[in-house]
């Protein structure tokens, strides 16, 4: 994967998939961290990728190693800004987003519309089924969360009007916990790019 490619996918994380993430964890409050198994049989997401995540509160930061690629991103919404960050050359690339930008998932799912299908246990911890309509009331997908309100598991049906392929996501060793604060701050040292 290019260099360019890679930020292309990066940018794509940030705006599509941490909506549900980041919205549960705001309401709920819970910090945690966990490995995220994204799988898509087409588009940005094509095959399998493992990423590392942690979550505080609205904030999360995402690690990801694509071939000899490793990325880092840092969503702040609070600050109004994702950070894009290649370690191995010390720099990071700044997005603009707005208060909303990640942490609304009715852009995708809508919270409100969300129908209790039943209760499952995803690795081993018990979570509620609800299946997630659009904000236009299109079947958007399945989403499973524990009593604390994370999303274990995420499955987005294709989206025939925009051409988005279906995405799965699911987590993987969950730890909740208090995660250091420094994790969700620019490191000192790099240069910003454009």
């Amino acid at each position: 994967m290019t260099r360019k490619r890679l930020w292309q996918w990066i940018v794509s994380i940030v705006v599509v998939l941490p909506f549900i993430e980041l919205s549960a964890a705001e309401e709920s409050k819970v910090e945690y961290a966990a490995t995220r198994i994204i799988q898509s049989g087409s588009g940005p997401f094509e095959g399998e990728v493992s990423s590392q995540i942690y979550v505080s509160g609205n904030k999360e930061r995402i690690e990801t190693q694509v071939g000899s690629q490793y990325m880092i991103t840092i969503v702040r919404p609070d600050k109004h800004v994702a950070w894009l960050l290649s370690p191995q050359e010390k720099t990071y690339q700044e997005i603009a987003i707005d208060n909303t930008f990640s942490v609304n998932h009715e852009r995708y799912f809508d919270r409100s519309k969300l129908k209790m299908v039943g209760e499952e246990n995803i690795e081993g911890i018990k979570t509620i089924k609800y299946k997630a309509v659009s904000a236009k009331g299109l079947f958007a997908g399945h989403i499973w969360l524990s009593e604390k309100s994370i999303p274990l598991k995420i499955e987005k049906a294709d989206d025939k009007v925009s051409g988005q392929s279906g995405v799965s996501i699911i987590l993987r060793d969950l730890r909740v916990g208090l995660q250091t604060p420094s994790l969700f701050e620019l490191p000192q040292g790099f240069k910003k790019v454009p």
